[in-house]
């Protein structure tokens, strides 16, 4: 792209995801200087080159293209990182993110290849589609708030060739829930969600969502 820096005026309220294309390329448009108008009072950009949006509830992160360090921190009144916001950022190794966030857009963190930990609040509630795809995060940790996971939510790796088409290689070497998470709990090296309403933990149906890296066996309960 030719555009290099963007002016963002006092009128402008909010930035949508810096990926357009539906059918998954990433035309992006990473623009070198963004300088958003002292009078608005919508948008802010922080120190390291970060746009956040404010709103009722807090801030969300809406766009860190720019920004070029290793190590991640959210600001303290973040309550929603965007879909995309940070998609195939390489410098990203660690990503803390604040208390008092509530979601992880899709594809949030999607590309994001030299990541590999991630300080998961127990504020969060929800993590989107594909928001670690293509990424090498290690081990991820479900707070007892955390109840809703989109496909594919914790979905790591390089997608490689199989002999049944393509398949994901997951970098994912652990999962720890809460205790108290009502819809998520560990199964040998599998992550299982609750799918049946009513009873106790134990009586519940559940379902096995994702198998962590390097399991040499797993139990399933009846």
């Amino acid at each position: 792209w030719a555009l290099k820096e963007l002016h963002v005026p006092a009128s402008v309220r909010t930035l949508g995801p810096r990926f357009v294309d539906p059918h998954g390329n990433r035309w992006r448009t990473v623009f070198t200087n963004v300088s958003i108008s002292p009078e608005n009072r919508y948008l802010m950009v922080d120190e390291n080159d970060v746009v956040y949006e404010r709103g009722e509830r807090g801030l969300a992160l809406v766009d860190g293209a720019r920004f070029k360090g290793s190590v991640l921190k959210t600001l303290p009144n973040t309550v929603d990182i965007r879909p995309r916001a940070l998609a195939s950022n390489g410098h990203i190794k660690e990503a803390l993110l604040n208390e008092g966030l509530i979601t992880i857009g899709e594809a949030a963190f999607r590309g994001c290849t030299g990541l590999s930990h991630v300080r998961f609040p127990e504020t969060l509630e929800e993590i989107g589609t594909g928001a670690f795809s293509c990424s090498a995060l290690r081990e991820a940790y479900l707070p007892a708030a955390c109840t809703r996971l989109a496909p594919h939510a914790l979905e790591t790796g390089p997608i490689v060739a199989a002999a049944a088409g393509s398949t994901v290689s997951s970098t994912l070497a652990s999962i720890r829930v809460h205790p108290e998470n009502p819809a998520y709990r560990m199964e040998s090296a599998v992550l299982c969600r609750r799918i049946a309403a009513g009873g106790s933990s134990a009586h519940a149906s559940w379902e096995a969502v994702l198998c962590t890296n390097g399991a040499a066996s797993v139990h399933l309960p009846r």
